[in-house]
């Protein structure tokens, strides 16, 4: 990323602040990371299901009377599969360069386009890390259950949309899990003093 887009993007991040929330990191999607870890399920479910509608729509074309339902029903699932096969990779790669992630000490923020906003606060949410293909994929909050969870971030996921909350295909994966890792000291921290608070009450009762 250049200085010009550092700039940027540090920018924006800093413009959804509150009063005294502190910026720990910001960033984007890889828009050329097209794989997920499922998606050698989902390209050989889809070629198959190309192929075995092509050979359906072929023979619909190709007899003596099509039908035109036939004809028809064939050419939309040829489409459909060929989406899932390759164009949504398209799709996904647009929809990251809309995208900008957020962490500060109190929130994880995600940007949408020019004005869409949304954020999950840190110290209501477990933190799941999953780093495939030095990208690093960080979910705040429950996890999707299966079958949701094989269309995550997929590109397909546009006709469900997503289950999670999360930073998808994050190249900077060293500065982020920094800032993950400060915010979980500052955690432990806090819940020390407050255990520590709590003591000095109970040995010191008024």
């Amino acid at each position: 990323m250049d200085s010009v887009d550092r700039s940027r993007l540090d920018a924006r991040a800093q413009a959804v602040l509150a009063p005294g929330e502190e910026l720990l990191w910001a960033g984007r999607p890889d828009p050329r990371q097209h794989f997920t870890k499922f998606d050698l399920l989902i390209e050989s479910v889809a070629l198959f299901f190309v192929g075995y509608v092509g050979y359906l729509l072929l023979r619909a074309l190709r007899g003596p009377d099509p039908q035109a339902f036939d004809v028809w029903a064939n050419a939309v699932g040829f489409a459909v599969g060929l989406f899932i096969a390759v164009g949504r990779f398209g799709v996904k790669a647009r929809r990251k360069r809309r995208i900008q992630y957020v962490l500060t000490d109190r929130r994880a923020v995600i940007l949408r386009g020019r004005d869409g906003v949304e954020s999950r606060r840190l110290s209501r949410s477990p933190v799941a890390l999953d780093l495939f293909q030095d990208h690093l994929n960080v979910t705040f909050g429950p996890s999707p259950s299966l079958p949701f969870a094989v269309w995550e971030n997929s590109g397909a996921d546009l006709f469900i949309g997503s289950q999670s909350f999360a930073f998808y295909d994050v190249s900077d994966a060293d500065a982020l899990l920094a800032a993950l890792e400060r915010i979980a000291q500052d955690r432990v921290a806090q819940e020390r003093v407050a255990r520590g608070g709590a003591a000095g009450k109970s040995e010191n009762p008024r």
